[in-house]
């Protein structure tokens, strides 16, 4: 209805859109309906490594029909001798409830093997991604394989479960391997 526009640049370089920029108008009633935003984002020298598969972050939900509730998990081998201390990961809807579970000498293949180490559940007001700090750290010794154990509960959405997937032209160089992340309804 207007003249005016945002001058954007993409992250996927210049042979995207106009040398890798796009306009987008200041009427536009679409782009705005999916907005993530970062509010007192922790500083990266606060952990000394992070250990994860998704370096791209959630681009599509998983879950199972008639259920907002999922489980997730990750198995890692540790790198270092080291404590965790935190989990990070997204909730997809408001008031998301999340059950972490952290379990050390873990089998292959198997993420709620071993001895559980510490267990969380917290309530989160609003979506987004977000950074739990557990109420013990957990020993690790390098070489040593542990898992991280979510059961994301998320009222009135049914796809509980973030996920990095290959999405073409998106996130196309999205790997993964076998016995590393697990999915179960139960």
């Amino acid at each position: 209805p207007g003249d005016g526009a945002w001058i954007i640049k993409n992250s996927w370089g210049t042979e995207w859109g106009d040398d890798g920029y796009f306009y987008l108008s200041y009427y536009d009633s679409y782009a705005g309906n999916n907005v993530t935003a970062f509010h007192n984002a922790e500083a990266t020298e606060n952990y000394n490594r992070i250990y994860q598969y998704d370096p791209l972050g959630q681009t599509t939900v998983k879950g199972y029909i008639g259920s907002n509730s999922a489980w997730g998990a990750n198995i890692f081998t540790a790198s270092a001798n080291d404590s965790l201390t935190a989990v990070s990961t997204y909730t997809l809807s408001p008031n998301a409830s999340l059950q972490i579970n952290v379990y050390t000498n873990v089998n292959p293949g198997e993420p709620e093997s071993g001895q559980l180490q510490s267990s969380k559940t917290v309530t989160i007001p609003f979506n987004g991604y977000h950074t739990i700090a557990l109420d013990q750290a957990v020993a690790l010794t390098a070489g040593q394989r542990f898992s991280i154990v979510v059961n994301y509960t998320t009222p009135g959405y049914s796809y509980p479960l973030p996920v990095e997937e290959a999405l073409f032209n998106y996130s196309s160089e999205t790997t993964a391997t076998a016995g590393q992340s697990f999915i179960s309804y139960d």
